[in-house]
C-alpha cells in the first residue's frame, strides 16, 4: 500500500453501545510520528477499532453505528478483540449492530445476535427478532468496495409474503446520495406491486420502478453498474442470466444523471421495519441469501 506520510493518521474507536471517535470528537486524529510509533487516550471500551486514514478524505462521524472501517477515507484497521463477520460467496460482510438504539434505516435498532443474523448451508439468512420489548431487525456490510461491475445474488425464500411492515433490501450504499436499491416490501411499495428498483435521490422523477412480485420459492437479482448505466433484473428460479422471459419479475435500465461514481460504496443486505414499527402480524420476516458473485 503506498501511503502519502504528510496525509495519514490514525483515528481510534472505542465500542460500548456503539462506536465512538477518540480521543475526542473535536480532535479525532493522532498524529504517527517519524518513527511510525503512535499513542493516544482513550475513554473505557469493550472493543477498540483503530484506523490508518487519508486526512484530507476521512471526516469521521461522532458516532458510528455499523463499523468505522466501511467509512470512506481509511487506508488500513485492526481491532481488538475481532467484531463478527460472516462469509458469503467467498466475501466477509460486519453484521450491524446498534440495538438498543435505533438508527437508520427505520430507525430501527439492528443487532448482531445469531437469532438476526446467521448462516448454514441455506445461506445468509437476516430476520427481525423481538428482543425483551424491542423489536430488532438485521443488516450486513461488505467490508471493502467493489465499484463498476455485475452484482447477482439468489433468494432462497418467498419474499412476497414477509410482513406488511416489513423491507427486505440489496443495495449498495456509500452515502444517502449515492445509493441504488432492489426493495421487496408491501410497505414502500404499494399494491398491487410489491418490489422496487431505486437510484437515489428516489424523489427525482424518474429514479424509481415499481413492479408486481410473485411469490416464488427461489429468485435471483442482478446489477449491472456502469459509469453511463445501472441495469436493474430479477427474476423467479436461480437459473444462469438471462432468465426465461417468462421468468422476469422487473427489468429496468436507469441512464439518468444520478448513477453514482465508483469510491467507498459497499454491498448491503438488510431486513428493517419501515418506520420502526413493529410487525403487523407480530411474527418475525426473514430474508435467505442464498449466494452473492461479483464480476468486474
Amino acid at each position: 500500500m503506498n501511503v502519502d506520510a504528510s496525509r495519514a493518521a490514525v483515528v481510534g474507536w472505542a465500542y460500548t453501545n456503539a462506536y465512538y471517535v477518540q480521543p475526542f470528537t473535536d480532535s479525532p486524529f493522532t498524529a504517527i510520528c517519524s518513527d511510525a510509533s503512535w499513542s493516544m487516550y482513550t475513554h473505557p471500551w469493550t472493543s477498540f477499532v483503530v484506523l490508518l486514514v487519508d486526512r484530507l478524505t476521512f471526516h469521521p462521524p461522532d458516532i458510528d453505528y455499523t463499523h468505522p472501517s466501511l467509512l470512506p477515507g481509511v487506508l488500513a484497521w485492526d481491532e481488538f478483540p475481532p467484531a463478527r463477520t460472516v462469509q458469503l460467496g467467498g466475501y466477509t460482510f460486519a453484521v450491524k449492530a446498534s440495538y438498543p438504539i435505533a438508527v437508520d434505516p427505520g430507525p430501527c435498532a439492528f443487532s448482531n445476535s445469531e437469532q438476526n443474523v446467521s448462516l448454514d448451508s441455506d445461506g445468509l439468512h437476516l430476520r427481525t427478532v423481538q428482543q425483551a420489548d424491542q423489536w430488532t431487525c438485521s443488516e450486513v456490510v461488505l467490508d471493502h468496495s467493489l465499484g463498476y461491475g455485475t452484482y447477482s445474488w439468489q433468494i432462497g425464500n418467498d419474499l412476497s409474503s414477509i410482513d406488511s411492515n416489513a423491507v427486505a433490501a440489496g443495495f449498495v450504499y456509500e452515502d444517502i446520495g449515492k445509493e441504488f436499491d432492489i426493495e421487496v416490501s408491501q410497505a414502500l411499495v404499494p399494491a398491487p406491486n410489491g418490489i422496487q428498483t431505486v437510484v437515489q435521490p428516489y424523489t427525482t422523477p424518474g429514479n424509481l420502478m415499481r413492479f408486481p412480485l410473485p411469490a416464488t420459492t427461489t429468485s435471483t437479482n442482478r446489477i449491472v453498474w456502469q459509469p453511463d448505466h445501472i441495469q436493474f433484473t430479477s427474476w423467479k428460479g436461480t437459473t444462469p442470466y438471462p432468465p426465461d422471459p417468462a421468468d422476469v419479475i422487473e427489468s429496468w435500465t436507469y441512464t439518468g444523471a444520478d448513477i453514482p461514481t465508483a469510491g467507498s460504496e459497499r454491498m448491503r443486505f438488510n431486513v428493517w421495519m419501515f418506520g420502526g414499527r413493529p410487525p403487523a402480524t407480530n411474527a418475525p420476516s426473514e430474508m435467505i441469501v442464498r449466494s452473492f458473485t461479483y464480476q468486474p
